[in-house]
């Protein structure tokens, strides 16, 4: 067997480098992976390597574009920055940084005595007032507590001959509308009060709306329709102030007995659930409802059992006499299940649910 020297390459080795030195060839064509023949192999070059250059355009472009997109988001950022730091300049200049010590909002102009329509505000109280209220008087024998009680008393009747809101309201004799803002039970009842002694006797429209006025509020209420604090009403909205299904039948009360005449009755956005929603019903069969010709129970929790007794209340045979103005009645947003929904399918238009 003959031997083969250190530098004298091996039949073996040989056969390697041609399999592999032809390798690149056989790939590169993938007309003979195919089977194809009698193309040559200048033409698959040409392919490839235009197919190599549309690959190079396209990435170059794809780069191009990102780096273009990335620029314009800079100077959009430094220049954004640059008017930050011009308007702090000048605000340092003038003595005040946003956010820190900004300028006290201009007073709101006061509603004129003319006017159809007010909103009505809680005046804030003044720090002195507030330490009137904490400070106790001084009692040095029996004459200085008799002459603190007297003090006392008068600072009283004082306070609550003063007005609770930022206006007069018995100075507003035109007024068609009236809208709380966060008012809460206690403004409810000072409201009431001033009506009940005279104010806006044209009250058209009571909006009550998101004041948390909760049941305190809704029996204050009450009382002042029970007195015909407000004759000629006809809108009230109470939509969103926490009331539970026992303010319903104490609400429903007072426009009895005080024959007030309510053509829109906005109760949306309450808890009033299955109780409320059969409560209403109830009443609604007893002539409750007899002037209205829109009620809103929209997002009121009310389930299965409270829709489906409403559904038959409002469809009763008697409704043409019962509440023959009514013209919506708003169900929606509410929790009923698909049962319930699809027995209350046959339902007027005038319902919605």
């Amino acid at each position: 067997m003959a031997s083969t020297g250190p530098g004298t390459p091996s039949p073996r080795s040989l056969d390697a480098v041609a399999s592999n030195s032809l390798a690149p060839r056989v790939l590169r064509c993938r007309h003979r992976r195919e089977g194809v023949t009698g193309v040559p192999h200048a033409e698959c070059r040409r392919r490839n390597a235009r197919r190599r250059d549309r690959e190079a355009d396209a990435k170059l472009a794809d780069d191009t574009f990102r780096a273009a997109k990335a620029h314009n988001a800079e100077l959009l950022r430094l220049e954004q920055e640059h008017d930050t730091q011009t308007a702090l300049t000048t605000m340092r200049r003038a003595g005040m940084i946003a956010g820190v010590n900004p300028p006290r909002p201009d007073p709101r102009e006061p509603p004129n005595e003319t006017d159809v329509e007010i909103l009505l505000r809680v005046k804030e109280k003044r720090p002195e007032e507030e330490e009137e209220e904490v400070r106790e008087p001084e009692q040095t024998g029996s004459r200085g507590a008799r002459r603190a009680a007297i003090q006392k008393h008068r600072t009283k009747k004082k306070k609550q001959e003063e007005s609770h809101f930022e206006i007069e309201l018995k100075r507003f004799r035109t007024v068609e509308k009236i809208q709380g803002f966060k008012l809460g039970p206690i403004g409810v009842r000072y409201l009431v009060r001033d009506l009940v002694l005279g104010a806006c006797p044209r009250l058209d429209t009571l909006d009550l709306g998101w004041n948390h006025i909760g049941r305190q509020g809704v029996k204050f209420l009450s009382d002042g329709f029970k007195r015909k604090c407000a004759p000629n009403l006809t809108r009230l909205d109470l939509r969103a102030n926490l009331l539970m299904p026992n303010s319903i039948e104490l609400l429903l009360e007072g426009l009895v007995k005080g024959q007030v005449k309510l053509k829109v009755l906005d109760l949306r956005a309450n808890a009033f659930k299955d109780d409320g929603g059969c409560l209403i019903a109830s009443l609604a069969l007893e002539g409750c409802f007899d002037t209205l010709e829109e009620l809103h129970l929209e997002s009121c929790e009310i389930r299965s059992r409270g829709m489906w007794a409403l559904f038959q209340a409002f469809q009763a045979e008697a409704r043409g006499k019962l509440f023959p103005s009514l013209q919506h009645v708003g169900l929606r947003h509410n929790r009923a299940a698909p049962e319930t929904l699809r027995r209350m399918k046959n339902c007027p238009p005038w319902i919605a649910f």
